[in-house]
């Protein structure tokens, strides 16, 4: 009996040794599980990490550019994809690397942590979101580094003067949209190269060709208090060569032809139709320039000045066609070239210009030729009839009226075509020059 009682006390002692030995403690997947538990579970993200609420919280920030989606002339919006870059202390999220088997750093979701409220001021788009699935790394200093990746889009005031040579400037303003100088001093990432285009992929029709940061600090209306911001300016310069073979060549070509409504021949109606084909070409080639330049763009291109301006020579080109084509005409009545235009124009402007009345003397009109006619005139014989010869006399006198009247609208054909080339031609120089 009293072995049986000793038997029951020692094995419900072991049995109670056996439950006073303690689990091991499982609540802790790893080191990191513990380390992420510690520092979250008093953390309060509404609250800016600083010793004291008058101190002020230095955040770094720079900016990747990684391309540039569009640039569009007619709403003037310029819209790239870029890298954020920000870095701040978090005193909150320190720790000892040493308590939690030497963890450096973790990686922790932005919307679990607070974040400054950096917003591109002049952006487009009213819901300014990041990224959210781009997380922050932090440091056991404290350090916390978050590169977000976004869309922007932002208003860039175009200047389409010297289109197709045009160089665009546009401006990215980021800066905090609560806090003020006080409570967020916002400075750069890297004062020398603030601006990373490492990552940059060229643009089809722009090209990248300047870029820096300005740090400013400003006063507005509504607040009395100043404000950080940092502005990045873009230069970006237009890859001319599509422009210039679509929109430049043709309006060069089409202004070139102008003069040589002057060369074509009288009595066809060719020069009437290589003007009227003239003013059509140029009314084609607005119609394509306001296609791609907005209707309400407050200054005039150069290139359009430079269309209106041969639109309006070659419309003079047409008038004055028409006058040298009445003048033509007019060789078909008897009534001679005033005297001050024979001597201006067929004396002095003929031997200019090259081109003698023989020239267009109208033989096939003439009821005996001509060289027989001047017979006539050098020799009057005795013998001759007198009504011959003056008949003869009258029929000269009205073909060398009709030859200087023809004469007369070939020196204007030829003057207007030098005058009106060397007005193309300073018109252009003057398109270059700007």
């Amino acid at each position: 009996m009293f072995a049986h009682l000793l038997a029951c006390v020692l094995v419900s002692s072991v049995l109670d040794y056996g439950r006073a030995v303690p689990e091991p403690d499982r609540t802790f997947f790893n080191e990191e599980h513990r380390l992420v538990t510690n520092l979250m579970k008093n953390y309060n993200k509404w609250i800016r990490p600083v010793l004291a609420h008058n101190d002020s919280l230095n955040v770094k920030f720079g900016l990747s550019i990684l391309g540039i989606e569009d640039l569009d002339e007619t709403s003037q919006v310029l819209t790239l994809h870029a890298w954020l870059r920000m870095s701040w202390m978090d005193l909150q999220l320190a720790w000892s690397p040493k308590d939690y088997a030497g963890v450096l750093s973790l990686r922790l979701p932005i919307t679990e942590i607070w974040s400054p409220d950096i917003h591109l001021y002049n952006s487009l788009d009213g819901d300014f979101s990041y990224s959210y699935d781009a997380l922050p790394v932090v440091y056991s200093t404290g350090m916390v580094m978050w590169i977000p990746q976004l869309r922007l889009r932002n208003r860039c005031s175009m200047d389409l003067s010297n289109f197709p040579f045009d160089t665009q400037k546009c401006t990215l303003r980021f800066g905090s949209w609560t806090y003020d100088q006080s409570k967020l001093n916002l400075t750069a990432f890297n004062e020398y190269n603030n601006l990373d285009l490492g990552v940059f992929k060229e643009h089809s029709e722009f090209e990248l060709v300047h870029a820096q940061h300005v740090r400013s600090v400003r006063k507005y209306d509504c607040c009395p208090e100043l404000y950080p911001d940092i502005e990045f300016n873009l230069e970006l310069k237009r890859r001319s060569a599509y422009s210039t073979h679509l929109y430049l060549a043709p309006a060069i070509v089409v202004c070139l032809l102008t003069p040589f409504i002057f060369i074509l021949p009288h009595g066809t109606g060719d020069k009437m139709m290589f003007g009227v084909g003239l003013i059509l070409g140029h009314i084609l080639l607005f119609n394509q320039l306001e296609q791609f330049i907005p209707s309400g763009f407050p200054n005039m291109p150069n290139i359009s000045a430079y269309l209106i301006t041969n639109l309006v020579l070659g419309a003079m080109a047409v008038v004055f066609s028409a006058i040298n084509a009445n003048l033509w005409s007019k060789s078909q009545h008897s009534k001679p070239v005033p005297g001050v235009i024979r001597s201006v124009f067929l004396g002095v402007l003929g031997r200019l210009m090259c081109i003698r009345r023989d020239d267009y003397i109208p033989v096939e009109e003439a009821e005996r030729p001509m060289h027989r006619v001047l017979e006539l005139q050098a020799d009057v014989s005795l013998d001759s009839d007198p009504n011959d010869h003056d008949n003869m006399m009258k029929s000269y006198s009205r073909l060398t009226t009709t030859a200087e009247w023809r004469q007369l609208a070939a020196i204007l054909d030829r003057l207007l075509f030098f005058l009106l080339t060397i007005s193309v031609i300073m018109v252009g120089i003057s398109l270059a020059h700007h």
